[in-house]
């Protein structure tokens, strides 16, 4: 792989993880209202 295929792959790991905790986030805050 190259460096470039590297850094794509890590920002879509990163993004990826940004929204799973976005969504988690989301749920907690709505089930404490």
């Amino acid at each position: 792989m190259t460096s470039i295929a590297l850094i794509l792959f890590g920002f879509i790991v990163v993004y990826a993880v940004v929204i799973f905790v976005a969504v988690l986030a989301d749920n907690f805050f709505r089930k404490n209202g």
